[in-house]
């Protein structure tokens, strides 16, 4: 055997070991080269992600801020279309509510109705009737040219009691509002119409009383009338026994309307227990 062969040179021994570690450093140093590539790129990766997810996420915070902008000006706008038409007929509901019990004259009474009667004038003529005796209520209205006073006097009163306090109202009314100056015509001007009703019971139908006073402006004296009185008693006989025969009517057919619903409801609640008992017989 060749004695290099069976003894090597140390030398060279070293030499090949010195060149098999520089390899396998240089190759170790390439894999880490590659690694430290690749965490790079990762960690680039990851910042790109990073920085994408931050603008979606400022581009939903915004989307979603102006979102509900968008929605409140639509319904605001919305509202305001809606709300126009709505509070003008709620106006006019309005105007018309407080105007209805105002008639329309127009021109109709130019340079009549002089002197005129004010609220307070009717004020007062209400505490003054309100005050005499035998009158439990009085009531007066001033609608156009026509003053109307209704006064609710006591249930005790007399037919002729009741009469003589209509003409204590009459003259209770010329006292405070002379008749010659407001309830007569001037040449051609023309006053307020008067009108009085005294009463003492309007639920009573025996003994129901009633007188009332006239005193249009054209006429020079008033009317007495006794309304409770029938001028034609049989007519009025007549009149009042057709008003029973009709109540007597409508209460039969109440009556009979109510029977047939008593009937139907036995016969439902017949036929349900019939459909019980065949249920508990079949099973």
């Amino acid at each position: 055997m060749d004695s290099h062969n069976k003894y090597p040179n140390p030398e060279i021994n070293n030499n090949e070991s010195n060149v098999n570690r520089a390899g396998r450093d240089v190759v170790f140093a390439d894999k880490t080269l590659d690694v430290n590539i690749y965490e790079v790129r990762l960690s680039e990766v990851a910042d790109e992600m990073k920085d994408s997810m931050g603008n979606k996420k400022k581009i939903s915070k915004k989307t979603k801020r102006q979102k509900p902008l968008g929605i409140n000006w639509f319904f605001w706008i919305g509202s305001t279309i809606i709300a126009i038409p709505v509070v003008f007929f709620l106006w006019l509901l309005l105007v018309a509510a407080n105007e209805g019990s105002t008639p329309v004259v127009k021109g109709r009474f130019v340079g009549d109705l002089d002197p005129k009667i004010e609220s307070s004038q009717v004020e007062t003529l209400t505490n003054s009737i309100q005050s005499i005796q035998g009158v439990e209520k009085c009531t007066i209205n001033l609608i156009v040219a026509t003053m109307r006073i209704s006064v609710d006097a006591s249930d005790s009163l007399t037919s002729k009691e009741i009469s003589d306090l209509t003409v204590k109202i009459y003259e209770k009314v010329n006292e405070l509002l002379p008749i010659v100056d407001y309830f007569t015509n001037k040449d051609t001007h023309l006053q307020y119409d008067l009108e009085i009703n005294v009463y003492n019971d309007l639920a009573k139908e025996d003994d129901f009383i009633m007188f009332s006073i006239v005193k249009n402006s054209p006429m020079e004296k008033y009317i007495l009338h006794d309304v409770s009185t029938p001028i034609n008693p049989e007519l009025a006989r007549e009149l009042w026994e057709d008003v029973e025969e009709r109540k007597r009517k409508e209460a039969e057919k109440k009556e009979a309307a109510e029977k047939d619903t008593d009937v139907e409801e036995t016969e439902d609640d017949d036929k349900e227990d019939g459909e019980t008992v065949e249920n508990e017989g079949t099973e």
